[in-house]
C-alpha cells in the first residue's frame, strides 16, 4: 500500500473504533464534498503460503463491516 493509503486506512480504523491492525479498509471512495469514503472489516490473516500476513478478505467478519467519510483535512495530516 502506498503512503496515503495506509495513512488515510489507519485513520478511518480508529475513527469507527478498532486498532489499525485488525480492522482492514479494502474500498475507497472519493465524496463529492471533497474527501474519502472508506470501507473496511475486520478479517483474520493468512497464515500459510506466498500471501502470509495479508488479511484474508474471504472470512471477514461482516458485522464489523463499516463505511466511515474522512475529511480532505483528516487525510492530508
Amino acid at each position: 500500500m502506498s503512503n496515503w493509503t495506509t495513512r488515510v486506512s489507519e485513520r478511518a480504523a480508529l475513527k469507527v473504533g478498532f486498532t489499525p491492525g485488525e480492522w482492514h479498509a479494502w474500498l475507497f471512495s472519493k465524496a463529492e464534498q471533497g474527501g474519502v469514503f472508506v470501507t473496511g472489516a475486520v478479517c483474520p490473516k493468512i497464515t500459510r503460503g506466498k500471501n502470509k500476513g495479508e488479511p484474508n478478505w474471504k472470512k471477514r467478519d461482516m458485522k464489523t463491516k463499516r463505511t466511515v467519510y474522512l475529511s480532505a483535512e483528516e487525510c492530508s495530516e
